[in-house]
């Protein structure tokens, strides 16, 4: 299909986000649509998700559990392209131009971070230069991009950002920030139906066994625990230390574990990113996105994304982290849920199915929800 319709989309889809922002600034005398980028990096919540790619003049927000782990691999390998031409350039390029290359990159972290893969870049007597680095880098992610799979499957393009081995790419690091909300500036965030994207999080993150997992995640195993310690029926009379030796082995059902972060997650700052409000996460009405791709239409909207980052040698097929899993799978979890627990996140994710065109019935077929005045509140 053309790529000549999607702009036309993503007007539609960007004016809806701004109408919704300003109706909520008049319904709750809110300021969010007029704050700054200034704002959003004062409360440094969101920065470590948000990507920019200067010379593009583009900004990528990262949403969990929507095509992550695929689209970030490809706003990795235009990052450091764009280091790579700037290191060519004789630093030509305003944004790193009084940045020293070692600054650019942190040579030591990125080494380690390939090792424990067994992945290693020059010899073993001699460091790898930035540049060395960053070809090699170039040369697995491309042919990552192309299904070559370089990767063991433990490895996680994760890894590169929870030590911040990049830092140039990162919002904080952004001379002028508000160059972000000029008109030239492309903001892009790829969004799921939120019913979906909480049910995929919880069978990727708690609905999987240690033992399981491709790479160890000690924090969601242990959050798994914790819901088996609240929630499940011992037999008997056990100590902690036995019931804690049979969590590790049992998995939450989807009910607990909505209800365990519902009871436990009041302020919604502070849910973990896999299922907070992306709304919320990407601090959608600051920064009002321009290219809003969904997981629904990933197909269409994926390619277009590369088009803008001019990367016609990734293959928008290429797919990372993919579970196989249906939106009927998706849809079975919801079934057994009391109304009030789906009164309740509907609440929650209200700005995401509204900002994003998203309907409750598409995951819930119940004609009547009954619903307290208490689940009615944020």
């Amino acid at each position: 299909m053309s790529l000549l319709w999607l702009p036309n989309v993503y007007e539609e889809r960007s004016a809806s986000l701004i109408a919704h922002c300003m109706r909520l600034q008049l319904t709750t005398g809110e300021k969010q649509y007029e704050e700054s980028v200034h704002h959003v990096r004062q409360k440094r919540k969101p920065l470590y998700l948000i990507f920019v790619i200067r010379t593009k003049r583009f900004a990528y927000c990262s949403v969990p559990k929507v095509a992550t782990k695929t689209v970030l691999g490809s706003v990795t390998y235009a990052h450091l392209r764009e280091l790579r031409e700037h290191l060519s350039s004789n630093r030509s390029n305003v944004d790193f131009t009084r940045v020293p290359p070692e600054k650019l990159i942190h040579i030591r972290a990125v080494s380690r971070i390939l090792g424990k893969h067994s992945i290693f870049i020059g010899n073993t007597t001699k460091s790898p230069t930035v540049i060395d680095l960053i070809d090699s880098l170039l040369s697995l992610l491309r042919l990552d991009g192309i299904n070559v799979k370089p990767f063991p499957p433990s490895f996680d393009i994760w890894h590169f950002y929870e030590t911040s081995v990049f830092p140039y790419i990162n919002l904080e690091f952004l001379s002028n920030a508000s160059r972000l909300l000029s008109s030239p500036f492309t903001r892009a965030i790829f969004v799921r139906h939120p019913f979906e994207r909480l049910a995929a999080a919880y069978t990727e993150k708690i609905a999987t066994l240690e033992k399981d997992r491709i790479r160890s995640e000690s924090y969601y195993n242990q959050m798994r625990q914790s819901i088996c310690l609240q929630y499940f029926k011992f037999n008997g009379f056990l100590d902690l230390s036995e019931k804690n030796r049979l969590c590790e082995n049992i998995i939450p059902s989807f009910q607990h574990f909505i209800a365990s972060f519902l009871q436990n997650h009041i302020i919604l700052g502070d849910i973990d990113p896999h299922w907070q409000p992306y709304s919320s996460l990407c601090s959608v009405c600051n920064l009002r996105y321009n290219l809003i791709g969904k997981y629904e239409t990933f197909d269409k909207d994926y390619p277009y994304f590369l088009k803008l980052l001019n990367l016609s040698d990734w293959d928008s097929q290429r797919r990372r982290g993919s579970t196989h899993r249906t939106n009927k799978d998706y849809k079975q979890l919801y079934v057994n849920l009391p109304d009030e627990m789906i009164c309740r996140l509907r609440n929650l994710y209200s700005d995401d199915l509204q900002i994003f065109n998203y309907r409750l019935e598409d995951y819930i077929d119940r004609p009547m929800l009954k619903c307290s005045s208490d689940s009615l509140k944020k």
